[in-house]
């Protein structure tokens, strides 16, 4: 029986071992628990925010989406047009031969005077 009585005491003192070694882990996990159920909450509470939100915008994206469907064409109309008056500012342009299209001379009409002496000068030396 003292045999029996030391194999137990054995087998006791290993699984009250077992036991102090996985209290503080488990602790630790019901810590770890704690803190996601915390943060579920949070998560679920902005989950409902967010809900709201959209349920509260459904309504006005409903009444919107009609106006945009009618302003499309409009748009696209409008960016036609704005296409046709480019086109036609660049056709009514006046372009003259060797002038740069940008001039980075401070004064437009010095530049211009200088231009127009050394093109009429050249242009009569050969007629």
């Amino acid at each position: 029986m003292a045999m029996h009585s030391r194999r137990f005491d054995g087998i006791l003192a290993a699984v009250l071992d077992i036991k102090n070694s996985l209290e503080p882990k488990i602790d630790a996990l019901q810590i770890d628990v704690g803190l996601m159920r915390g943060d579920h909450k949070k998560i679920k509470e902005r989950v409902e925010i967010i809900k709201s939100t959209v349920a509260s915008n459904r309504p006005t994206v409903k009444d919107t989406e009609p106006q945009i469907q009618t302003l499309e064409p409009e748009v696209e109309e409008l960016r036609k047009r704005i296409e046709d008056l480019e086109g036609r500012c660049r056709r009514n342009n006046v372009w003259l031969a060797e002038l740069p299209e940008y001039v980075e001379d401070p004064s437009m009409e010095l530049y211009l005077d200088e231009w127009f002496t050394t093109f009429l000068s050249y242009f009569l030396s050969y007629h």
